[in-house]
């Protein structure tokens, strides 16, 4: 492969030569981009060989001209080299942070009232009702008891009376007893104690005759049995 020469040298007049020459020294520093300084020179040497033929009949003038053409090229390659800036950062520099506009802190917010909850009387617990029917039973059944009560005293004082009419003082005797037992101021409590002391004296307890009657009179001024046992005690019979 044949050595490669540089184009401006070999194909050149001398004075285009030089005048490229000067420009590369005063040009930019070798790190520029090389295409554009190529393309300077391959622009000027074409213009140059499109123009050969004037160069022996035009003389000295176009020489002049040629190189006004040339040097107005390499002042346009070197202005647009020099709008380039080259911005380096320096080794080991950091770039500055940003700071961004902080933004502005919400203003606390007031806690709101606590309201207080409103209750409705339908939500109230309602008091507890006792059913009618439990009072209305217990009556019935307090009746009830009664009115038993009342037939088994009635039953008591009935045999009373049959037992002393029929001569058997003893007999009437136990049954006032047993109702005194069982029905302590019971509805025939003065009946049984004139009972009572009529049967003593017609079994000749005349001293625990007279003492239950003289107490039954003080007791009970104007009984209904006030005659009875006045008679049991002044005859010791029953009437």
């Amino acid at each position: 492969m044949s050595e490669m020469k540089p184009l401006l040298d070999s194909e050149m007049p001398e004075e285009l030569a030089r005048v490229l020459r000067s420009a590369r020294a005063d040009g930019p520093p070798q790190d520029e981009p090389v295409a554009a300084r190529a393309l300077a020179a391959v622009a000027a040497h074409r213009a140059a060989a499109s123009n050969a033929d004037r160069t022996t009949s035009s003389g000295l003038p176009f020489t002049k001209t040629l190189l006004a053409f040339v040097v107005a090229g390499s002042v346009g390659v070197m202005s647009f080299l020099a709008t380039r800036v080259d911005v380096r950062v320096p080794h080991g520099a950091e770039p500055s942070p940003i700071t961004l506009p902080s933004e502005p802190t919400a203003a606390p917010v007031p806690p709101s009232p606590t309201t207080s909850e409103s209750v409705s009387v339908d939500d109230l617990p309602s008091a507890p009702v006792q059913a009618p029917a439990k009072t209305t039973a217990s009556r019935s059944a307090t009746r009830g008891a009664s009115e038993l009560d009342l037939e088994d005293e009635l039953a008591i004082i009935d045999a009373a009376r049959a037992a002393l009419a029929a001569k058997q003082p003893e007999t009437t005797l136990k049954q006032v007893q047993t109702y005194a037992r069982r029905f302590h101021g019971g509805h025939f409590s003065e009946e049984a104690q004139a009972l009572e002391i009529q049967a003593l004296a017609a079994m000749g307890r005349r001293d625990e005759a007279a003492i239950k009657g003289q107490r039954f009179l003080d007791s009970h001024p104007g009984s209904a049995y006030e005659r009875r046992v006045r008679s049991a005690l002044a005859t010791g019979v029953t009437p």
